[in-house]
């Protein structure tokens, strides 16, 4: 009897002895890298909206190409792409959602790494964080509230996101003077203005003339501010691909 209290009394001592090591094990020690979070922030939004437009070209070519106007178009509308079927819409919607907290992160952490490098331009920085947020909340309730449903909200949105976008990126550029990747950010900066001032005209002149492939023109543009949106972002998100995101304490463990 007393052997077998011996015995129980040193299997509970070992078994202090383990937790007690578990729980000295330091917490920084848990944590991930920020490589395939970059990589799927990065491809998945662009991958689907391809997808969403391939499929309707070629299931849902008359439908999607479709305007009041009711004359021949080649293209559709990213609107009418990811708002007018719901395989497609299910598609980009989750492909948004599931991006824009990790997109906000990435923002967050770009935000803290130009106020190191360009400590000068505090202020300004901290105003970019706060369009790229901006830009971020419009594009998910853009993707979520389909023009079809709430016009007006799904087109102030999306103009909302195109302003606060042009914005951060000019400001960027131009204002901040960030060297990294400078030659292609000029050229994004440059197209994006350019395709923006070209898909207003075309929609105006579409929505008062009613002509062939006009739209289309417009669709052109879009696809071209839209990618080129992404394209800045994947610069932006792959510039933390190789960081490493830990949980540091900040109280003992009992």
């Amino acid at each position: 009897m007393s052997s077998r209290l011996q015995h129980n009394s040193y299997e509970g001592k070992l078994i202090r002895m383990l937790i007690s090591d578990l729980t000295r094990v330091p917490m920084q020690d848990a944590g991930w890298s920020l490589s395939a979070v970059a990589k799927w922030t990065s491809l998945l939004p662009p991958v689907s909206l391809l997808s969403c437009i391939l499929w309707s070209l070629i299931y849902n070519y008359d439908k999607a190409t479709y305007t009041h106007c009711e004359v021949p178009e080649l293209l559709p509308s990213i609107s009418s792409v990811i708002g007018g079927f719901e395989l497609q819409r299910f598609m980009w919607t989750f492909s948004v959602a599931i991006t824009t907290g990790p997109r906000i992160v990435f923002c967050k952490l770009k935000q803290i790494n130009l106020c190191e490098k360009y400590s000068s331009y505090k202020r300004t920085i901290k105003w970019n964080f706060y369009l790229n947020v901006t830009e971020i909340l419009c594009l998910l309730t853009l993707s979520l509230v389909p023009s079809s449903e709430i016009f007006l909200l799904h087109a102030t949105a999306f103009s909302v996101f195109i302003l606060t976008s042009l914005l951060s990126m000019t400001m960027v550029t131009y204002y901040i003077k960030d060297m990294r990747n400078r030659g292609t950010k000029k050229n994004i900066v440059t197209i994006s203005w350019v395709c923006v001032c070209l898909a207003f005209y075309f929609y105006n002149r579409h929505n008062e003339y009613c002509e062939p492939y006009i739209y289309t023109g417009f669709a052109m543009c879009e696809y071209l501010v839209v990618g080129s949106n992404m394209v800045w972002h994947s610069l932006t998100v792959n510039q933390f691909s190789g960081y490493r995101m830990e949980a540091t304490p900040y109280m003992e463990l009992k």
